[in-house]
């Protein structure tokens, strides 16, 4: 599902140009911006299932190969998460 090109029931133009001025004509702009919220969250949904998948995967089948890598990633995660929520 793609709302990129759509507000509401009105369609908008292809061109970047013109669709910034329809919606700054329109004053919803800032109600514009949810849409693009959704699809980045759609988008994350779709790439943390596939690695989900793969982990699952890696996880059943070399199950005490798995447990130190889960550890460092989820330690190296940790740190870059943490830095990112200070800067």
């Amino acid at each position: 599902m793609i709302f990129v090109d759509k507000l509401g029931l009105f369609c908008l133009p292809t061109d970047p140009v013109l669709k910034q001025e329809v919606l700054a004509i329109s004053n919803t702009a800032y109600k514009y911006n949810i849409f693009n919220v959704i699809t980045q969250i759609e988008t994350s949904a779709w790439v943390s299932a596939l690695f989900g998948i793969l982990f699952f995967l890696l996880a059943h089948f070399f199950p005490y190969k798995m447990v130190p890598w889960t550890i460092f990633f989820g330690g190296l995660f940790s740190i870059i998460f943490g830095l990112l929520i200070i800067s």
